[in-house]
């Protein structure tokens, strides 16, 4: 049987890139992130210590992004021990920032918010 899977959002820096170095100690990692370079870099990081990781591409702000990724991590067919939900969201525009808070909480309507 593989060893235990932790999946990590926002593991590029900071608070993210520790936690997934630790839980490399663990198990295997599937990185989820942005930046394919970053990712990578993490990737080669863990590797180069004896590790496993796998990177997915993905912006969590974009729906289509995450399915996506969803399924690529489903196609892994490994066993998922933890997820570790650590990205940020940083919206581009105003209405970008209110929809996500409008989607977060159904029924209310997002306060209006300067950037």
């Amino acid at each position: 049987m593989p060893d235990k899977v932790y999946v990590i959002t926002g593991p590029t820096s900071g608070f993210g890139r520790r936690a997934a170095l630790a839980l490399a100690e663990h198990g295997t990692v599937v990185l989820v992130g942005r930046n394919a370079a970053k990712l990578d870099d993490v990737r080669s990081t863990i590797e180069g210590t004896g590790g496993k990781a796998v990177s997915v591409l993905c912006d969590l702000s974009d729906l289509t992004s995450v399915r996506r990724a969803v399924a690529r991590i489903t196609e892994l067919g490994l066993p998922i021990a933890g997820v570790l939900n650590n990205a940020g969201i940083f919206p581009t525009s105003t209405g970008t920032a209110q929809r996500h808070r409008a989607d977060s909480t159904p029924g209310r309507p997002a306060p209006a918010r300067s950037l």
